[in-house]
C-alpha cells in the first residue's frame, strides 16, 4: 500500500488509518429515516419526500421499501429500490436544512380529498335515487308482468 494515500481520520472519536485512494462513502439508512427519492417517470426525473418503511432482505434481491408523497396530488405511493431498478430511482437522506413535509399538512390534504370524494358519493346517490323515483316509475309498472 502506498503511504502517500494513507491518512489518519477521526470518526466519532476513533482514529482510523485509511487508504484514501480506495476509500468510499457508505450511506447508512434505517427504517423511519426521512429521505428524498429521485424517481424516473417517462424519461424525466422527479424528487419526492419520503420515508423508509422497511428493508426486505430477500436472498436474491434485497430491497428497500420507501413510502413517498407525490406532491402534485398528495397521494402516498411506495417505491421498491433494489439492484434491478437502481437506474430508475435512488434515495438520499434529507438534510436538516431542507424543508420537510409536515404531518399535519399531509393529514389536512387527506381530509380535504376525503371530503371531496364524500360529496361526490352523496351526489351520485342522490342522482341514482332521483332516477329510480322519476324515470323508472312507469317502466317498473309495465315490467311487473314479466316473470323475471
Amino acid at each position: 500500500m502506498n503511504n502517500e494515500n494513507r491518512q489518519i481520520v477521526e470518526i466519532n472519536g476513533i482514529k482510523i488509518e485509511a487508504d484514501l485512494s480506495t476509500a468510499r462513502k457508505i450511506d447508512t439508512f434505517k427504517v423511519g429515516d426521512n429521505v428524498k427519492l429521485l424517481k424516473k417517470k417517462y424519461s424525466l426525473w422527479y424528487a419526492y419526500p419520503g420515508m423508509i418503511t422497511s428493508f426486505a432482505n430477500f436472498k436474491s434481491l434485497p430491497t428497500i421499501v420507501v413510502a413517498y408523497v407525490d406532491t402534485n396530488d398528495y397521494s402516498i405511493n411506495f417505491e421498491h429500490i433494489n439492484a434491478d431498478n437502481k437506474n430508475e430511482s435512488e434515495i438520499i437522506l434529507i438534510s436538516d436544512e431542507e424543508l420537510k413535509i409536515s404531518r399535519d399538512g399531509i393529514i389536512e390534504k387527506f381530509n380535504h380529498a376525503i371530503e371531496n370524494l364524500t360529496c361526490k358519493l352523496e351526489n351520485l346517490k342522490f342522482q341514482k335515487d332521483y332516477f329510480i323515483r322519476n324515470f323508472l316509475k312507469n317502466q317498473i309498472e309495465i315490467d311487473s308482468d314479466l316473470p323475471y
